[in-house]
């Protein structure tokens, strides 16, 4: 009984070690990797592709305000290449000819440029090709 004891607080203490020194220099410098720097951005990127595109959408809806659209997480935002970006997600809008709510598809296709800016490629809603 004491043998497995002993076994039992000798492995506590390596695992305690090992993840010691696992915290390491990143954590204590406070500097993230290349690689954390470059999801953040592609992240920012992202997030801002769909508001773009959200944006779009907005004008050409009879009652913008009183839309719902999906969140960034629940729509797909994939760079499908280089500063090229393609949003597919739905909103929730009022149907201009019955005043029903209706779920309503929509995708948009940008390239970013830079600072924040976009330019459309193309972009659909319910399947009526807009640009």
């Amino acid at each position: 009984m004491k043998k497995a004891w002993v076994f039992w607080v000798i492995g506590f203490s390596i695992v305690l070690s090992i993840l010691a020194c696992g915290v390491g220099s990143d954590a204590e410098s406070g500097e993230g990797s290349i690689r954390d720097d470059w999801d953040r951005e592609k992240l920012n990127v992202a997030s801002d592709a769909y508001n773009f595109c959200n944006d779009l959408v907005k004008e050409n809806l009879k009652e913008p305000s009183k839309a719902v659209f999906l969140s960034l997480d629940e729509s797909a935002t994939v760079n499908t290449s280089g500063n090229k970006w393609a949003i597919i997600s739905f909103v929730f809008a009022k149907n201009s000819s019955s005043g029903e709510v209706a779920r309503i598809p929509y995708s948009c296709e940008l390239t970013y440029m830079g600072n924040g800016k976009f330019r459309v490629e193309s972009y659909y809603i319910n399947d009526l090709k807009i640009k």
